[in-house]
């Protein structure tokens, strides 16, 4: 059985970009204290919310920022961080329709 799995998708309206799923017996997005309870250090987990923040308003075009758009080489060593401190879990980025594991990753270019 694989290990569960945790997405890193930023999404209007969340605390932290991070998601159950896939091959994960959960769903949804996982809190900062849920993130804390597993483990992850409470420096991550301000920079994964300082990224959804980010990501979510940019006051001059109303999109987000191309360098905080999942897959970029910021977002892929945030997530390679999220592996380091859970290497229970297996990483994924939502990048196109499939979120993609971070093993596909070389280096910190999709």
């Amino acid at each position: 059985m694989p290990p569960p799995g945790l997405t890193l998708m930023p999404e209007h309206g969340v605390d932290v970009p991070v998601w159950h799923g896939p091959d994960s017996q959960d769903s949804g997005n996982v809190t900062a204290e849920g993130l804390l309870a597993l483990g992850v250090s409470s420096g991550l987990v301000e920079r994964l919310r300082a990224w959804q923040e980010g990501w979510e308003h940019d006051p001059f075009t109303r999109s987000s920022p191309p360098q905080l758009r999942p897959g970029t080489p910021m977002t892929v060593r945030m997530a390679r961080h999220l592996q380091a401190e859970l290497p229970g879990y297996r990483i994924f980025l939502a990048v196109g329709s499939e979120p993609r594991p971070l093993d596909d990753w070389v280096g910190d270019r999709p």
